[in-house]
């Protein structure tokens, strides 16, 4: 589950992170693997996960889930793909807080809702169309439902 591999990211506030090359490069690899393990749980293709990370060049991504799951990547994900991965981090931990079942909340993020800010479409097609605005929306959606300003 997410919650046992993000015990091994030193606990920072994801500023730090963003903010330094240094400790991106240091969260890059257990960021990647938390964010592949999320996205797969979501059940997710390998499109759908690139167009969350900023539409990466295919040849790319598919070299970063090889090594990520060899347990060998080395590389050092963009601040924005940082804040993308954190987004998804606190969506997925905010559908566990909202939702008792792992089902409701994946029921949740890929049925249709007309509630702001998703008119109609699932959260989870309104992340993959809306890039960074749509995975904050949802997360701030997710959290206002739990009462979180």
């Amino acid at each position: 589950m997410a919650t046992q591999l993000s015990e091994r990211v030193p606990q920072l506030a994801v500023g730090d992170i963003l903010a330094s090359a240094q400790r991106r490069r240091e969260a890059s690899a257990t960021g990647l693997k938390l964010f592949l393990r999320i996205t797969a749980r979501w059940g997710l293709d390998g499109e759908q996960q690139r167009a969350l990370l900023g539409d990466l060049p295919r040849s790319t991504f598919q070299r970063w889930k090889r090594e990520a799951g060899q347990g060998g990547f080395r590389g050092e994900l963009g601040r924005d793909q940082m804040e993308r991965i954190s987004y998804c981090l606190g969506i997925d931990k905010g559908l566990q807080l909202v939702f008792a079942r792992d089902a409701s909340g994946l029921e949740w993020l890929t049925g249709e809702n007309r509630d702001e800010p998703f008119h109609g479409q699932p959260p989870i097609a309104r992340m993959i169309e809306s890039g960074i605005v749509g995975l904050h929306d949802t997360r701030a959606y997710l959290d206002a439902w739990r009462g979180i300003r």
